[in-house]
Parts: structure tokens; sequence; C-alpha cells
């Protein structure tokens, strides 16, 4: 059976972030994640799941967010952009159209790794700097860049010491943006699982959002001109199995399988039922975006 009360599965889902430099050679250095964060680090110890997830989002999605973040962004050539939580290197991508001039920092080596390989062979000859880092200790001077961006990755650390090296590293009148998903993200998806599991992993519950909990009243205190956007893309899965793959690389599936007897052969019978009614399975992914600048005199 499965164990229902909130409290019986501990913290938020982590990666395991550790700290150098890949691209541009390695160096040691940076901080460890609180403890709150570092319990969760087995979820995603080799990143397997992040990047089956992230492909299959950019395969079957039908939006694409790199895009619309960079309308939001509104990128100027030149630009000095610094992503923090960097990934595989999907965004860095997307701001290599504008500007050649990126920095990006993550604690997971692997994905460093995976965002090398995929500069390579998506932008040849373009040698950006990845740093093995994260945003609660920046490795560069303050006013060193016109744009911060956060994505998928802010509840990771410490919120409050990453808005303030934000702040620092930023230069006057720069713009930042942190993008996380809210709580009613994939909600088809987190409402089939409940069905199965009678059980929801805490940051799928309402007014669990770290971005409006933890990030905004911060920014409200040390930037200015704030913003929030909401991006919302349908991924339509075309059968029963590519929508398994998903699940089973969501933090949905990982923080409950534990708990939950025969999970994934319940949900897999709960998927085909909503695809014979169906005909595909669709999971609505939302996105929501802070978007602020740092004043002039500071």
């Amino acid at each position: 059976g499965c164990l229902q009360e909130a409290g019986l599965l501990a913290g938020v889902c982590n990666d395991d972030r550790g700290t150098g430099e890949v691209c541009c050679g390695l160096f040691e250095g940076g901080t460890m994640l609180d403890k709150k964060r570092r319990d969760g680090s087995e979820l995603y110890k080799d990143k397997k799941d992040l990047v089956s997830r992230i492909n299959l989002i950019e395969k079957y999605g039908t939006n694409d967010f790199n895009q619309w973040l960079l309308k939001k962004l509104k990128l100027q050539q030149g630009e000095k952009v610094l992503d923090i939580g960097c990934g595989n290197g999907s965004q860095i991508l997307a701001y290599s159209q504008v500007t050649n001039n990126i920095v990006g920092i993550d604690l997971s080596e692997s994905l460093l790794r995976e965002a090398k390989k995929r500069i390579k062979e998506f932008a040849p000859g373009k040698d950006f700097v990845l740093i093995r880092e994260n945003g609660e200790n920046i490795p560069f001077k303050e006013n060193t860049f016109d744009v911060v961006t956060c994505n998928f990755a802010i509840y990771y650390m410490n919120e409050k010491k990453v808005m303030t090296e934000i702040k620092r590293v930023l230069k006057p009148y720069g713009r930042f943006l942190i993008a996380s998903p809210p709580d009613d993200t994939s909600r088809e998806m987190v409402e089939m699982h409940y069905r199965v599991a009678k059980y929801i992993p805490p940051q799928y519950q309402p007014g669990s959002s770290d971005l409006r909990k933890e990030v905004l009243p911060v920014a409200k205190k040390i930037f200015c001109n704030l913003s929030l956007e909401l991006f919302v893309n349908p991924i339509v899965f075309p059968d029963v199995e590519t929508f398994m793959e998903h699940y089973m690389s969501s933090t949905l599936y990982v923080q409950s399988k534990e708990w939950c007897e025969n999970l994934l052969f319940r949900m897999k019978k709960e998927a085909q039922r909503v695809f014979a009614e169906r005909g595909n399975i669709t999971v609505t992914k939302k996105v929501e975006a802070l978007k602020g600048y740092k004043r002039g005199l500071v």
C-alpha cells in the first residue's frame, strides 16, 4: 500500500551538485548545499532522469521555452550573460543566437560535461566559460554581467544568498530572470499519480512554489521593476510508453516509488485507461518567471 502522510517523505528533490571549471579547464572551489537540499541529492545522482525529462519535453512540447525566454530577456548583441544552474547548456545555446559572451555555472560535473558536448555539436567554434559552482558563491567581481538567469535551479540553493549574489554581480540597471515551475504544473500527471498512489510529494501541493514564497519577497527588497510571467507548454505524448518514460524521470515518481507498492504497474494501467479514452496523454507544463532590474545607484 501507500503511505499517505505528507510528512513521511522528507525534503525537496535535488541534484547532487558539487564545484570547478570545464571547457576552460577545471578548478575547485565552492559551497556545499545546505542540509535540506543535500538530503535529496541521491535522487538524481547520475542525472539520467533529468536529461531524459528535458529531452522528452523538447521533443513533444507544443511551445519552445527557450524562444519564449529570449523574447522576455530582450538580449542585445555583445551583452555579458551569466546562467546559474546551466545544466546541459540548453539556455546557453539559446542565448548564443544573440551574444557569444556567456558564462554558465552548475554544481553537477556530469551536466557540465553534457553542456560542453552539446555546445561543441550545436555551436562549433564557440568557447563559452563553464564553471563548476553554484549561485550562492558566484566567482566573479561585482558589476560584471548585463544579464543573469537561473532556470529550474533556484530551489536547489539558498534563495536569499543567490539573490544577493545576483545583485552583486549585475551591472547597474542590469536585469535578471529566474524561472521555476509553479505548484500546479503537470496537473494532469499529478492527478493520475494521485489516483493510483494516494500521495503527492510536498512540492506538488498547493502553496509550495519557491518562486512566490521564497524568491519574490527577497527580490522586492533589493531589485526594482519586478514582473511575473507565465509560460504554458502542453506536452502531447503519442503513446503510453513515451508517457511512462517521462513519468519515471519525474520527481513525482522518484519521491513516491519507495512508499507505494507496484506504483509503475498501477500507473501504466491508469495511463492505458487515459490513452484509450483520449487518444493521447497531454501533460501541461507551466513555468513561472520572475524578471527584475538592479537599481542604478547601489
